[in-house]
This record gives structure tokens, C-alpha cells and sequence, in this order.
């Protein structure tokens, strides 16, 4: 594989102040057709479960207080839902806790019951990535933001530094696993200083360097770079959401996102509850122009959205860049080929190659035609 180096823009500064925005006054959840409702009164308790999805899964609260009222929401994508409107009475209160975990077995039944998922994808479940575990020898835990201007993974090991290396300590011993790495980029000085003063305690990881090329944050990719069995990968935010199952006998209810861009004074990383409207946290956190650009999950994978109304925070939300506020016309290819010089595996992007795609999203990134280019080439 190439090793693509992105051109940054230092107009968009990178977060490394980290706030937290944990308290509400209300809380969102999307509600889809087949969900079932498992709710009995209006008050609820914080990690109830209040539906059941179409393979009897649990969708739990976020927050404990009471139904106020319905509403409609959207998720990153734009896909709009009928929402039920949480008011957050404060509390934090919980009915029970879980389990506790003593064996392998009991993590992957726990993590398949709640139907937790990944970290950054709504679609990938961590009991599917742990039950391959059984086959495993080496664990890879990245700690790398796909996006150029993201920095939730970094933010995350800094900020929890000491549980998580715990948590995969105590991930190798549960699963038999003889090596762990943990990846962090070369360029983050502050945040490797920091885990080489703890690190030594833990004999069994060992960290690893990673220039900063785009593409080793994505866990796809990883695996295609590393083309071993025997090798597991999970981000760190897998790592967090298993700590709090392993060791504080919790769900996760929070995440971390990045919100920057040329018109954002302030840029951050936010700790936020899942299921919180977007444009609550940016008038309680941020400084912006609101004239401009609105980019979901980033510049290279994200998408642009026309406003913000009614946006919520899903696992599959990952950040905002706010930018200025610059329409580009799209036009007809003009064979520059920098799409497939900037391709990762030396494919051309211009021709239908979507069962070797990477799906990086560089080729549209770099296209000056502006041309999303599977979608406006292949189907011409």
C-alpha cells in the first residue's frame, strides 16, 4: 500500500482542549419503525431499557428523568426520525448495575445482549469483534483519528489514560492474548510522553509510532495493512465502553466529539451524552460564525448538511467542521488523474473497482472537479 500524506490547512486549528458538556436540560432518542416500545410510565431511570429493535435488542436511555414529549430528530446522515424527548431531572439515577465479568464468555454474552456497538459505527458490534478474539494472538488498539482535523481518539487514551491501559491488560489476560500494541501518531508529543511514563508497568503493551499518513485510522484499512488472522483490532473508544463493562459494571452513555473549522474561534473536543441536540452544545460551548458551512464527521468522510436543526449525537457521530462558506459547482472530469495518484492501492477510482475499494474517500477529497467520483463516474 502508498503512504498518502494529507495537506493540512492550518486555518483549521486541531482541539486539544477537551470540555465536557454531560448535562442536558433534555435528552433525544431516534426512534425507528421497528422498534418496539418496552416504556411503562414516564419516568425513567438512566440505562433502561426503553425499546427493543427488530432482532429484540435493548435501546437504552442516556439519562434519567422524565418523557416530556415527542418530537422528530436526525441522525449525521440526515435521515429524519420521530424522537421521544427526555427532560433530565439531573440525577443520574440507575436502577441496577450489571454482572460482574469474570471470564471471556461472560464480556462477549454482555456485549451481545445490550447490543453494544462500536465506538464509531452503529453498525459493527463489539460482541462480533470479541468473539473473534478466541483466535486470536496479538490485540492492535488504535489510538487514530481518521480525520485530519479530529482528535476524539487522542483526547480519549489523554484523558483516561491510566483505566485504559488497565482495561487492555485486563482484555489480555480475560482472552489468552499474548502482545498488545497500542498505536499512536509520531507527531503527538505531549500524549507520548505522557503513556511512556505509565506504560512500563504494563509488560505485555508495547507502543508503536505511526507516521501520520491518512487512511491508519480507519480500522478497515488497518487490517488491510497488517493482512494477519491473528491479529484484532479496537479503537480506543472500544477500549473506554469496555472499561466501563468491565470495571465500573456500566453502559456507556457518553462520547467524544470533535467540533473545529476556519470559522470556529474555539475549537474542541466535547464529552457529550449520546442523544444530545447538536445546537445545544454549540451555544453552550463554542464561538462561530454562523454563516458557513456545516460539515458532518469531517472534510475527507463526512458530509455537508444544510442546518443543523434537530441534529443529535449518535454513536455514528463523530464531529463538526464548521467552515467558511464557499459553494463549489461540480464539473466534468478533467482527467488530472489525482485521484488515482492519491489512492492508497493504485487503483484508478474513475473506473468500476468498488469490490477493491477501500472506500478511504480520498479520490473525492482531492478531486478538483468536485465530483463525488464513484457515484458521478461509474453510473454515467
Amino acid at each position: 500500500m502508498k503512504n498518502i500524506e494529507i495537506k493540512k490547512d492550518y486555518n483549521i486549528k486541531i482541539a486539544y482542549e477537551i470540555t465536557n458538556f454531560i448535562t442536558p436540560t433534555f435528552n433525544y432518542v431516534l426512534i425507528k419503525k421497528d422498534y418496539s416500545s418496552k416504556i411503562k410510565d414516564l419516568k425513567i431511570y438512566k440505562e433502561q431499557v426503553l425499546f427493543l429493535d427488530k432482532d429484540n435488542k435493548p435501546i437504552i436511555a442516556n439519562v434519567s428523568g422524565n418523557i416530556v414529549k415527542h418530537s422528530k430528530g436526525k441522525d449525521c446522515f440526515n435521515n429524519v426520525f420521530s424522537t421521544i424527548i427526555i427532560k433530565n431531572d439531573f440525577k443520574e439515577e440507575i436502577k441496577h448495575s450489571l454482572a460482574k465479568i469474570k471470564t471471556a464468555n461472560d464480556l462477549n454474552k454482555l456485549a451481545k445482549n445490550y447490543n453494544i456497538c462500536s465506538y464509531n459505527n452503529s453498525k459493527q458490534y463489539l460482541a462480533d469483534i470479541l468473539e473473534s478474539f478466541n483466535k486470536a494472538d496479538i490485540l492492535v488498539v488504535s489510538c487514530l483519528d481518521d480525520e485530519p482535523y479530529f482528535a476524539n481518539k487522542s483526547m480519549i487514551l489523554q484523558k483516561n489514560l491510566e483505566n485504559l491501559l488497565q482495561t487492555i491488560d485486563k482484555l489480555r489476560e480475560l482472552y489468552g492474548l499474548k502482545k498488545v500494541y497500542l498505536l499512536i501518531r509520531n507527531t503527538e508529543s505531549n500524549i507520548i510522553k505522557n503513556v511512556m511514563t505509565r506504560i512500563g508497568t504494563f509488560l505485555n503493551i508495547q507502543l508503536k509510532l505511526i507516521p501520520d499518513y491518512y487512511g491508519y485510522g480507519n480500522n478497515y484499512i488497518l487490517e488491510k495493512i497488517i493482512n494477519n488472522r491473528k491479529v484484532k483490532i479496537l479503537n480506543i473508544g472500544d477500549i473506554l465502553i469496555l472499561h466501563n463493562l468491565l470495571i465500573k459494571r456500566r453502559l456507556t452513555t457518553k462520547k467524544y466529539i470533535t467540533i473545529s473549522g476556519n470559522e470556529v474561534e474555539n475549537p474542541q473536543v466535547i464529552n457529550v451524552k449520546i442523544g444530545t441536540n447538536i445546537n445545544d452544545v454549540l451555544k453552550k460551548c463554542i464561538k462561530f460564525n454562523n454563516n458557513a458551512n456545516f460539515i458532518v464527521n469531517g472534510l475527507i468522510n463526512g458530509q455537508k448538511i444544510d442546518n443543523l436543526e434537530n441534529l443529535i449525537v449518535t454513536w455514528d457521530f463523530d464531529g463538526l467542521i464548521i467552515s467558511k462558506l464557499e459553494n463549489y459547482k461540480k464539473s466534468e472530469c478533467i482527467n488530472c488523474g489525482l485521484c488515482y495518484l492519491s489512492c492508497p492501492i493504485n487503483i484508478d477510482p474513475r473506473k468500476n473497482i468498488d469490490d477493491l475499494c477501500l472506500h478511504c474517500n480520498l479520490c473525492n477529497y482531492i478531486c478538483p472537479a468536485h465530483l463525488n467520483i464513484k457515484e458521478d463516474l461509474n453510473n454515467e
